[in-house]
Parts: C-alpha cells; structure tokens; sequence
C-alpha cells in the first residue's frame, strides 16, 4: 500500500473535493503571455489579442485555454497569419454580455458571446467611411465609438452597424481609457472546489471549509445476546432503517451466533480487542455515504442485509459507524426476523449433500426469498388499509376512493383520518340532519382544534329545517291553531305573486310564474334549511369554501341551503334561540379569533356603527310623565 502516492484529491466536510488544478490541465494549456500580447478581463475571462499569430484567445481567470479564434480571411475562413488576406484583431470591447472585436484590415466588427463556440462576423464599416477604425469603445447610451486613434473625430453607430454621426474625440476621449488586466497566468495553478456544479477556484489562503466536529468521529454498538429459543436457529434478515448516511460515513453490521449464552462479563471482553482480532464476529459488506449527493434533502432508506452468521439459538449483532465528525450516520429502526425459510427445503437432497454447497444455495436462494417473504407479508397485513384507523397517510386517498370520497389536499393525515373514520358511522344516516351535523362536526373540529364530541355537547353546528318555521295560523292544526301560537295569518303578500283580483297593486307585485299560488303557504318554507356555524371557527374565505363543499356532499340534491356566521353577541328578536345562535353562563369551546384581511363571504358585518356597534356617550330618553323626550 506504501508503494503507491497519497492522493490528490481529498473532500472537505461539505461534500466538495479539492482537486489540484494539474489534474485539470493534463496537457499543459496553460502559458504565460508574450510580449506581443494584449489582453482584457471580461467578467471571468480574460480575452487575449495577439498581433504576431493574429489570433483571439479566450482564457479562464487561471490562464487555461477556453477558445482559440483565427487567424480568418475576409470570409471569415481560416488561414496561416503570413497570408496576403490575413486580418489583423486590434481591439475590443463588452457590450451587454457580448465581447465585440475589431478587425483593422477588414473595418470589421466580429462578436463572441462568452462561452460560445464560434466568433460571428457582426457588421462592417461603409464603403464610402472617412476613417479607418483602430480603437474600439461603447458609451453611456449603449453605442459604439469607433476611432482611427490620432483624428479629432469618430464615428458613433448602433449595435447594428448603423451611424449615428460624428463626435468630437475631447468628448469621448475617457471611453477609450481603459485598465488592461496586467495579471498573467500563476506558474503554479491553484486547487480548486470540484462541486456538482463544476469546478470552482479555491485561494490556497483559504481556510479549509471543515465546521468545528460536534461527533465523535466512531462508535460501535454492541447488542445482548438474543434468544430464538430455537436450537441452531438460522437467522434470516436484519432490516436496517437509515435515517440519515452523509457523504464519506459508513455502517458496518457484524454478527456471531451460538448455542450458549455468554455472561456479561464474558460480552464486554470479547468487544474489549480490536474488532479486526474478533474471528466470530462475521460482518456484512459496509453502507458508505455518496461522496457528493444530489443538492436535496435526504430521506430515509430502508436496507435489508442477511444475517452471514451460521446457525445458533443466540445471536449478538454490533454495529459500527464512522464519519467525519460533522455529521454522523443515523439509524432510527432495526429488526432482526427469524428463522429462515429456506427454499432449500424444496429442492432435492442431493442439493444439500455437501456443506459448502447447501450454504451458498441458501444464501443465495434467500435473495428471491426475502422479496417473496415482503410480498407475503404485505398479503397478509392488507386489512390494514381497509381500517380507518391504522391505515398509513399515503394510502389513506385509495381507501377513500373506495368509500367515494375526496380528502381535502390541504389537510394533515391525521385530520383527514377523521373523515374517514367518520364514514362508516354515517352511511345510515347519509343526507339526513344528524348525518349532516356529524359530517361538519369533523371539518369544525379540523378548522378548530376541538374534538367532535365536544362540539357535540355544545350543540354545534345547529341545523334547522325551514318547514319547522311555517308558523302561520292554520285551522285544523293543534300547534298553530290557537291565538299566540302562530306568527299570524297568510297573506298573498308574503310571496307578492301578481293575481288579478287578489294581489295586484302596482308597486308591490312581482312576477312569479313557477309554482301553484294554492301551494305557496308550503312550498315557500320547503326543501331548505339554515346551518348555523360560530363565526370564530370559520376565518377565511378558504375555510368557508371547505365548509360549503362539505355541506354540498351531504344535502340532498333537490335542497337549498342557507349558511348563517355566528357572532358571539345577543340580539333580541334577531339572534336570541338557546342552543341555536346564544350561548348564556359559558364561552362555546372554539378557537382563539385571530384578526384576518380574508373575511368569508359570509360573515355578517362586525364592528360597525348602527349595526352592532354605539360609539360611547349619553343618549336621549324618555323621562316618565313627560310629553316630550327628555334627557334621562
């Protein structure tokens, strides 16, 4: 192992490697510049102009070569720098995320937009042009300044070629001033960050981007002896949850087995030696971290290993895990399942004949074992998710699919379990006003935090049938049949139908043309009703589009409905019924009210003066005996 070199690529503690710029630059592209050389630093490339090869060099910030341009003819295809038609790149200038050079012996301007492949030829100077371009520049208006270097005036054109007059040179000289990057390539390059977006530079003043460790760096965990109370048990599985591995961590999991048990004593010195010395322990092959994982959170991975262990009633599992410090491997679940089930027992004897052989078949026949044994355990535990109650979250959407009913995408699991055990319980009573207040019992107890049966109690949400209020005097009917039971007689001007002869007073009528006018004593309170819900529960105009949606799957179809926000006020004649809108000697159990810019639509006013508000101060009364108002 000594022979070889140590290596030069190592990770820091964030999952990026440092990597030396040599392995970077295997063929050697890196050079310092001539004399003859002119260059520009471009954002994070530095652009060179060499007059001698009459070539256009794009390097990194290190000096690498990116992209080599030239030397072109006039058509822009390449040719030897001696040619006769040969051009000559003299300058060039950045202009909106583009390097623009300028070719002398041509009157060209040619354009490279940074990490492109080629350079396009973008205009060229008129025919009839008074001045042959050498200098290059833009100004503050976003135009390009083109000068001959000695005249005492220069074109201005656009970004198309187009001109846009002369200017004096003393007004435009400070564009043509410019700092040349002076920085040549290091001899000796750099190491530089390798992350999964690509290499980035690293100062070797830098300081190594490893965080303080806050865990130990390893750990085993070494487990009692495990009883099967079965005589040369073959264990089968361990199923490893990993909750968390981070980059360069490893788990390694060993086991022993044996038909006699161990003392305590006899564990702790059996652990006590280098783990390497233990020939009993057998290990499986090691989990090891990804060395540069995807940028997102990790999740849970379940593992399942065999047991490499040979037969014993006992078994003793240790556990090994190793990080950087920083982060460590984390296992939240372990199970261990026994005894193995060998498909070994269906095959002929003669494939257990020899030891070595009945071995490898058994391992190897465990492999399509294990997948056949989850199957079977999943067979067996599906009425599980046919139970409300022990359902898992992600399959609580099929068993709703079975009972026709949509869960609500905002809601938690456990508030969406409340539906569905709430289902069953109602399929007697669907469409009918118990079935309907049980149903919004479990979505006001979702939106408030109560349970149901405390709802329940307060008689929350209280529902009341429209028929129940035809209250009008009626022979032959023992409850609205006396004087002070009933609300009053029935007039045609309840309805306000258009009748000739009865109701037909201009100014009071309306016309209605559905219905029988004999029936309208019963059809105008028939087939709806009002459900009345505390305001504190419903917030939103979120909420109280749930709350519709769920009233809309219990009603019957053919039924309208009213829903009434209840605030918590009395109002006599308006808001006084106990056990329906009033509330006397206890708060109703409810959420806090919170201040909301989202009222529900629904909402009766609140706060408002001459509704349920009187700004303070003394009012006019009456004084006894009085002819006329007095102040009381």
């Amino acid at each position: 192992r000594n022979r070889f070199p140590k290596p030069r690529v190592r990770a820091d503690g964030r999952g990026h490697l440092v990597v030396p710029d040599a392995l970077l630059d295997p063929c050697g592209l890196r050079r310092r510049w001539g004399a003859q050389t002119s260059w520009w630093a471009v954002g994070d490339s530095l652009y060179v102009i060499d007059s001698r090869l009459r070539v256009v060099r794009v390097h990194v910030a290190d000096g690498r070569l990116r992209h080599r341009f030239g030397p072109y003819d006039a058509d822009g295809v390449g040719v030897t720098a001696d040619a006769p038609g040969c051009w000559s790149p003299v300058d060039l200038v950045a202009i909106d995320g583009c390097v623009l050079v300028l070719d002398e012996r041509h009157q060209a301007v040619h354009a490279h937009k940074p990490g492109a492949e080629v350079l396009a030829r973008w205009f060229s100077a008129p025919a009839d042009s008074e001045r042959r371009w050498r200098r290059i520049a833009r100004d503050e208006r976003g135009c390009l300044l083109l000068w001959d270097g000695t005249g005492d005036t220069l074109d201005r054109v656009d970004l198309q070629g187009r001109r846009l007059g002369p200017v004096p040179e003393r007004d435009v000289r400070h564009h043509f001033v410019r700092d040349r990057s002076a920085k040549q390539p290091a001899d000796r390059a750099k190491p530089v960050w390798l992350t999964r977006k690509g290499a980035v530079p690293r100062d070797e003043k830098d300081p190594a981007q490893w965080p303080e460790p806050t865990f130990q760096k390893r750990g085993v965990w070494t487990s009692r002896w495990l009883d099967s109370d079965l005589h040369n048990c073959q264990w089968h599985l361990i199923e490893l949850e990993v909750k968390d591995l981070p980059p360069g961590s490893r788990i390694v999991v060993r086991t022993r087995t044996s038909n006699e048990k161990e003392s305590d004593a006899e564990v702790q010195a059996t652990i006590t030696p280098a783990l390497a010395t233990l020939g009993s322990w057998q290990a499986v092959p090691a989990l090891v971290g990804v060395t540069q994982p995807a940028d997102r959170p990790s999740k849970a991975q379940d593992v399942d290993v065999l047991v490499p262990s040979g037969p014993g009633r006992f078994l003793q599992l240790q556990i090994e895990m190793g990080g950087d410090g920083i982060r460590t491997p984390v296992v939240s679940r372990l199970r261990l399942r026994f005894p193995r089930e060998s498909l070994l027992d269906y095959l002929p004897a003669i494939y257990s004949k020899r030891e070595e052989q009945r071995e490898f078949l058994d391992r190897f026949l465990a492999i399509m074992q294990t997948t056949w044994t989850a199957i079977e355990r999943d067979v067996e535990s599906f009425f599980r998710f046919l139970d409300p109650d022990s359902v898992p979250a992600e399959a609580m959407a099929f068993l709703a699919g079975w009972l026709d009913l949509r869960l609500e995408g905002t809601w938690k699991p456990e508030q969406n379990r409340r539906l569905l055990q709430e289902m069953p319980k109602l399929r007697t009573r669907w469409g009918t006003a118990d079935g309907l207040r049980a149903w919004l019992r479990v979505y006001l107890s979702n939106l408030g935090g109560v349970e149901p049966g405390q709802l329940a109690d307060a008689c929350i949400p209280g529902i009341v049938e429209s028929f129940v209020e035809r209250r009008r005097l009626m022979l032959n009917r023992p409850d609205t049949a006396t004087l002070g039971a009933a609300e009053g007689l029935w007039s045609p001007s309840v309805v306000r139908r258009f009748q000739v002869g009865v109701f037909d007073r201009e100014g009071e009528v309306e016309l209605v043309s559905a219905g029988d006018p004999e029936l309208d004593l019963f059809a105008r309170q028939a087939h709806s009703f009002r459900v009345y819900v505390p305001a504190a529960f419903v917030r939103t105009a979120d909420q109280e589009a749930l709350i519709r949606r769920a009233i809309e799957l219990q009603k019957p179809a053919h039924t309208t409905y009213e829903l009434v926000m209840v605030e918590p006020r009395l109002r006599v004649g308006e808001q006084s019924t106990i056990g329906l809108d009033t509330v006397v000697g206890a708060p109703i159990p409810g959420p806090l009210v919170c201040t909301t810019v989202d009222d529900p639509p629904s909402r009766a006013p609140y706060q408002r003066l001459g509704f349920d508000t009187t700004v303070g101060g003394r009012h006019r009364g009456y004084a006894i005996g009085a002819d006329e108002p007095s102040l009381a």
